[in-house]
């Protein structure tokens, strides 16, 4: 039994000295809160001897000293080993009235008389260090001044744990800036991929495009029908790779799309939008009367508004285009939108498939789509906290809603 006992005793020392060497305060530089609170416990008590000390495995090592001329004692020759056997102050109020206290090296070569401790422990009841008074005449605390002697020990455990915050928000800060750097190389080999794309990749895109159209223009009458066809179709697989290349590019650099803050209203805007559509396509578009007038992005907003009425006239064919945009407010601090058509619709199963990356209901022979612009907006979206669905069945339209901060 008293072997288990020897080992539970090593097992919590062990564990002391873990926490106290997590809050790294042994062997650090004298410090002036350190050295102000305990001049401040000399003023009050009246002493002439006094440390802030901290027992390591074998020493006791002093954070502030006054009337001690050493930075650290061994540990067996002080008083504080003891004090920490308990979260309660240990008073001697006369170390010569028992002979064991009197062999306590640091009280016999100090030729103190009185001595007073209580332990610095921290909120998990972890004893780390002591804060000792010392007087060379006997005399006792009264209950008032025990428990400034007390109030003493805390303000001195609060210090060590501001310290230790302060390391932690120091690595958390410097963590911090790693990953900026992280990601600032991520965004330069995301530009540079985007520059790839965009010039080494196209460039022989484009010069397959022109020469199968060379070749093309130079077919006599008499050529091959089959050939001609077979022109046509390399011709549009480039074009069709260089708008995938293009909508990769756009939708790799949505996160860097912002746009500062102004007054938008929303009925001018997609008014001026309708107008541009209609230069180009018999549409008609019903906007909801009482639009609102928000604080926002207003290029982004438009960029999403501009892809659904356009997706709404494209997906439409061999019909009066009709489009009717509204909107409600969701919440105090969110609108939500939403632009109808009456085209041929969705069945439900592709409802999420459409917000895909090149995905795309249209056949892939059809260059003008490339199956991006649906995951653009999405994801312009996403970076705004906000989201888009559609409702829809075969044949009887589409109505796709999002939602945007207001």
């Amino acid at each position: 039994m008293q072997n288990q006992g020897n080992e539970r005793l090593f097992e919590l020392e062990d564990e002391r000295l873990r926490v106290l060497y997590d809050y790294q305060i042994l062997d650090t530089a004298p410090e002036e809160k350190y050295n102000a609170l305990l001049n401040l416990a000399v003023s009050i008590f009246r002493v002439s001897i006094a440390t802030i000390a901290f027992i390591d495995r074998d020493r006791t090592w002093f954070k502030a000293r006054v009337g001690v001329p050493v930075p650290e004692i061994e540990r067996a020759n002080t008083l504080c080993h003891l004090t920490i056997q308990s979260d309660s102050i240990l008073e001697i109020p006369d170390i010569a009235a028992t002979e064991y206290f009197t062999t306590i090296p640091m009280t016999a070569q100090m030729g103190v008389r009185f001595y007073a401790a209580a332990p610095i422990v921290n909120a998990y009841g972890i004893r780390l260090g002591t804060i000792c008074l010392f007087s060379d005449e006997p005399r006792q605390l009264t209950p008032q001044e025990r428990q400034m002697l007390h109030t003493l020990a805390q303000q001195v455990m609060a210090l060590v744990e501001l310290d230790a915050q302060k390391r932690k928000l120091e690595a958390e800060n410097q963590k911090a800036a790693a990953s900026a750097q992280r990601l600032a190389a991520y965004k330069a080999e995301l530009n540079q991929l985007s520059y790839t794309l965009s010039h080494e990749l196209k460039t022989p895109l484009r010069a397959i495009h022109n020469l199968a159209e060379w070749i093309s223009e130079d077919l006599t009458e008499e050529s091959h029908e089959q050939v001609r066809q077979n022109l046509a179709l390399l011709r549009g697989r480039a074009q069709r790779l260089e708008n995938l290349f293009n909508g990769l590019i756009t939708y790799s650099r949505a996160r860097e799309v912002t746009a500062p803050l102004e007054t938008v209203a929303t009925s001018l805007m997609l008014q001026q939008l309708c107008d541009t559509l209609r230069e180009d396509h018999l549409v008609t578009v019903t906007l909801a009367t009482d639009l609102p007038v928000i604080r926002t992005e207003r290029p982004v907003l438009e960029t999403i508004f501009s892809q659904l009425l356009e997706n709404a006239i494209l997906h439409n064919p061999g019909r009066a285009v009709e489009i009717e945009v509204g909107w409600r407010q969701q919440t105090p601090f969110l609108l939500e939108f939403y632009v109808q058509d009456n085209g041929v619709g969705i069945a439900p199963v592709f409802h999420e498939k459409i917000f895909g990356m090149f995905k795309t209901l249209s056949s892939k022979h059809e260059q003008e789509r490339n199956g991006v612009g649906l995951a653009y907006i999405k994801k312009l979206l996403n970076e705004r906290q906000a989201t888009i669905w559609v409702d829809s069945i075969p044949e009887q339209g589409c109505r796709f809603s999002f939602t945007w901060p207001c």
